[in-house]
């Protein structure tokens, strides 16, 4: 008792402890202990700091109580378990958590469909979206967006690329690399003339025959494998056209831009030893040699 009473005088400094049948009163005017209390400190100016924490303590006796920095919490052991205390809630959130851990919010603006985020600080509000919105994650909060998906156009920046082709639906096509991504390479890298089963045309095809000549050649610089290879736009999933899809692209060279009036190559194989290329000077197609050079445009679908 002689070393407790020392430190108070050392730390209250004009504070006056007063001591009476085993309790403690400290305050600036020499008021004695309440006889309910073992120590009664009042002030009209000062507040009293319990522990504080960043992680709950070990063997804690019942009725202990500490306020966890971490968690902006004053938390009591009820000899079970660690429990919040009944109506101290997250400072400035509008959250109140009861002895039962049930959370009441209140937050001025409130409506009905309202919804509550917590951003790593505070709850925020996420305002009740309209009918047929979407949501989505901007920055790690969500939010509503209009689902209504503004038409795709030909020409568009999208997608990684240029849009080049729109099908019926008005929401999936083809799009086409910015630019020329190599000079002139071969369909095949070697002169062993073989059919690779490369010979789907149509919309889509050339992904089909790009995965069954990369499988066939490997590793290498020739035009299919140039494609696969292709990261741009944020986008993975590039592919030699198929002579239809080229010639589409052809067709919109303008709107694409880029292009020379040289031979562009197709993933479309005529035969054994030749593939189908098209000249972007007029639009012809013709079948060549696949260790032939032409240059290469990859695409993707959407």
């Amino acid at each position: 008792m002689k070393l407790f009473y020392s430190i108070c005088i050392c730390v209250f400094g004009v504070w006056s402890p007063l001591f009476g049948q085993g309790a403690i009163s400290i305050n600036t005017t020499g008021a004695p202990p309440h006889e309910s209390a073992i120590l009664d400190v009042s002030s009209t100016d000062k507040g009293m700091l319990i522990p504080r924490l960043n992680a709950f303590p070990a063997n804690a006796a019942e009725g202990l109580l500490v306020y966890r920095e971490d968690l902006k919490c004053f938390y009591f052991n009820d000899g079970q378990e660690w429990k919040i205390m009944e109506g101290v809630y997250r400072e400035g959130n509008g959250i109140d958590i009861d002895n039962n851990n049930n959370i009441s919010i209140e937050i001025p603006g409130q409506t009905a469909g309202d919804m509550m985020c917590f951003d790593g600080n505070d709850w925020i509000r996420i305002p009740m979206g309209q009918d047929g919105d979407v949501m989505v994650i901007k920055d790690g909060i969500p939010q509503w967006e209009s689902a209504v998906v503004p038409p795709i156009m030909v020409g568009d920046n999208f997608g990684g690329g240029i849009v080049f082709y729109v099908d019926g639906s008005g929401i999936h096509g083809l799009i086409a690399a910015p630019m020329d991504h190599i000079d002139a390479v071969p369909w095949a890298p070697t002169s062993t003339h073989t059919l690779v089963g490369a010979n789907n045309d149509g919309i889509g095809a050339g992904a089909i025959n790009t995965a069954a000549i990369v499988s066939e050649y490997g590793p290498g610089t020739y035009a299919a494998k140039v494609c696969d290879d292709l990261t741009t736009g944020g986008m993975t999933d590039w592919y030699l056209p198929s002579r239809t899809e080229l010639l589409l692209l052809y067709n919109e060279r303008n709107s694409v831009g880029g292009f020379s009036s040289l031979f562009y190559w197709s993933s479309t194989e005529s035969d054994a030893a030749d593939a189908e290329c098209i000249f972007f000077g007029s639009g012809e197609i013709f079948s060549d040699n696949k260790t032939g050079a032409a240059r290469v445009r990859a695409i993707r679908a959407f």
